[in-house]
């Protein structure tokens, strides 16, 4: 179970230790981290730099917005999915949480196949040209995707760079 590709994941988790299993969890499933932030102020400034293809989310952060308020902003300005990572279950964080449309949602303490799942899924519905009438409130591949494509090899998807095509054949 290893992820092929280049997919680049930004951390936004304010606990560094947790931060830091999480990143080397990403690393061993063959994912590249673009940046770990603290707060939702650090990584809008990263979002901005690094551009990730996913953001790996928890809910409770350091500063005045939490996770749920920063996902508004990567799912308006920035476009891109994003999973939550948090501790909380109960129900009036989730109802929160739903509103902001999130790619996942992971409990922790979880696994690393549970981490891989939870990636390989989002990365697919948003790489889905072919979506189904309920995505249809979604943002276009091509809104998500301007720079790349992902192919899909046995349960696994390989980003390839349209920089790094010579020809295609199908």
């Amino acid at each position: 179970m290893e992820a092929l590709g280049d997919i680049r994941i930004l951390i936004v988790e304010d606990e560094l230790i947790i931060a830091e299993d999480i990143r080397t969890k990403l690393v061993s499933l063959g994912y590249k981290v673009t940046g770990m932030a603290v707060s939702a102020d650090e990584a809008e400034e990263l979002l901005q730099t690094v551009r990730p293809d996913l953001v790996m989310l928890d809910i409770m952060l350091k500063g005045q917005r939490d996770g749920i308020d920063l996902a508004r902003v990567i799912r308006g300005q920035f476009k891109i999915p994003f999973i939550f990572l948090t501790s909380y279950a109960d129900k009036d964080t989730i109802e929160r949480a739903k509103t902001v449309m999130p790619d996942g949602y992971l409990l922790k303490p979880f696994t690393d196949k549970d981490l891989f799942a939870a990636i390989e899924v989002a990365i697919f519905r948003r790489s889905n040209v072919n979506g189904t009438a309920d995505d249809a409130s979604r943002e276009s591949p091509n809104e998500v995707l301007n720079d790349c494509i992902f192919i899909k090899k046995d349960y696994l998807l390989i980003k390839i760079k349209f920089s790094d095509l010579l020809w295609i054949k199908s």
